[in-house]
């Protein structure tokens, strides 16, 4: 999987009380999305906006694909109950000048739920999953689940892994 340079930068958010608005731009060396290179092994350059607050966030991210671009657009609600944050949201993923074969639209839509907690000071784990009604390329219901976890080393650093699983319909 590859390795990022990543370079990031809060701006001055506006608008509704403890909101911000966060930008992203990195550098990879292979753009992998659910164990597939989307970017033939070889390197990619994303970026992303996103406007949050305490409980929603909307935003959009792309990235270089082997033959054009990948735009998203996401937005969410994250409310808290108890010790569990939820992620309850929806993700669309476009590909800008993709030539759509007949019944193969390659733009699709997720909805997604994930929820983690903090088990001890410095870990926390979670679960989501992903349901696309209609995925990439006119393949049918998809659903993505997976377990997480991270580490955190201090403000700068930490680990994370996950452990996933896609299954689509491919009609």
């Amino acid at each position: 999987i590859g390795a990022a340079i990543a370079a990031g930068a809060t701006i001055a958010g506006a608008g509704i009380a403890n909101a911000e608005v966060t930008g992203n731009i990195q550098v990879t060396t292979d753009y992998v999305f659910r164990g597939v290179s989307l970017n033939d092994n070889g390197p990619a350059v994303q970026g992303g906006i996103d406007w949050s607050n305490d409980q929603f966030y909307v935003g959009t991210w792309g990235s270089t694909i082997v033959d054009g671009i990948e735009v998203d657009i996401y937005a969410g609600w994250t409310p808290k109950t108890g010790p569990v944050s939820w992620d309850l949201g929806v993700i669309t993923y476009n590909y800008p000048g993709a030539h759509d074969a007949p019944g193969a639209e390659f733009d699709y839509y997720e909805l997604k739920a994930a929820a983690s907690m903090d088990v001890m000071e410095r870990v926390n784990l979670g679960a989501a999953v992903y349901y696309s009604p209609d995925n990439y390329g006119g393949t049918g219901a998809a659903t993505y689940w997976e377990l997480n976890g991270t580490y955190t080393v201090n403000d700068a650093l930490n680990f994370t892994a996950a452990f996933g699983n896609q299954e689509i319909e491919d009609p």
